[in-house]
């Protein structure tokens, strides 16, 4: 006698939102990657272990996001290694993006490096920067995730190796004739007397923000431990009851009292910083300002042209 036939299972809902593994990969891992040093990634490229890093990565971090069902696969993780005046740019393919937000392609640019066979000692120092070529409602948008916060570039290229290869080159190498002398203007400031004029300018700040005049306002918070301390800039940053409220939405690196996607609020005097955007330039963020010259010209770049001089 047999049994009726089985009844065949639906097929998973089409995604409606990004898949956080997808962001995560490119702009997390990535980062956090690139910033044990230049000479651990560019020895993993040219030893031909690139692809196989990748497809590891991708895979523990599916596993230890996602169920079983909804794990992809990292078929089609691979890079490409190009050499443009003395420097390595390494483009590496994502997953494919199925919905707008998630990434097509990330691309590494090193500074220049006096070795052209790139040894490790030559490396270790080496800085760099990282873009990201995302699928938008129409078309493509690139933003640069070197230093948090990220910052947007606008439209990108088309969703192809060579075209993002050339975008890149244009923006990030061969536009950089003038960095050094346009980070050179800047006043320099160390960390103690940026926190000092932060605090010394904040309660005029505060209350524009209170009284709705500033846009993308943000304050930067100091979380304090027995044995450790880590400043947090908030998302979201709101005022409420006499406290700063907003989000921490990086992951801490030297505190274990608070983690990523944690709301807190803070006092006043907690407050080492503060930011603010109005006519395409940021105000505020000198904690940025004091570490721009210890930066590579390639990293500090990018800031200097959105940040506002000082007065």
């Amino acid at each position: 006698m047999s049994g009726s036939p089985e009844t065949p299972l639906a097929p998973p809902p089409l995604p409606t939102t990004p898949d956080p593994v997808k962001a995560a990969f490119a702009y997390q891992w990535m980062p956090y990657f690139l910033n044990k040093g230049m000479e651990r990634f560019l020895g993993t490229i040219l030893s031909g272990d690139g692809p196989k890093v990748l497809s590891e990565a991708w895979i523990q971090l599916s596993s230890l996001n996602l169920p079983p069902e909804h794990q992809l696969p990292p078929d089609g993780i691979d890079l490409e290694c190009f050499s443009e005046d003395s420097r390595m740019v390494v483009i590496v393919k994502f997953l494919p993006p199925c919905l707008a937000d998630e990434p097509y392609f990330g691309a590494v640019v090193t500074d220049r490096c006096a070795d052209p066979e790139w040894s490790s000692e030559a490396t270790r120092n080496l800085g760099h920067r990282y873009f990201v070529l995302f699928r938008a409602p129409e078309g493509t948008y690139v933003e640069e995730w070197t230093r948090e916060p990220q910052l947007y570039l606008g439209e990108g290229s088309e969703p192809e190796t060579l075209s993002f290869l050339k975008w890149v080159l244009e923006y990030a190498v061969r536009g950089e004739a003038n960095e050094e002398e346009s980070a050179s203007e800047e006043p320099l400031l160390d960390e103690a007397s940026a926190i000092e004029r932060a605090r010394r300018e904040f309660p005029d700040v505060a209350q524009r923000f209170a009284a709705g005049e500033l846009q993308e306002f943000a304050v930067k918070v100091a979380i304090k431990e027995e044995s450790a301390a880590e400043d947090f800039w908030l998302a979201d940053t709101r005022l409420a009851k006499g406290y700063f409220c907003g989000v921490i939405d990086v992951h801490p690196q030297k505190v274990s009292s608070v983690q990523r996607g944690d709301e807190i609020r803070a006092a006043v005097e907690n407050i080492v910083d503060w930011r603010y955007m109005a006519d395409g330039k940021m105000y505020g963020n000198y904690t940025l300002r004091a570490a721009l010259p210890s930066m590579p010209p390639s990293q500090a770049e990018p800031y200097m042209a959105v940040l506002a001089k000082l007065e």
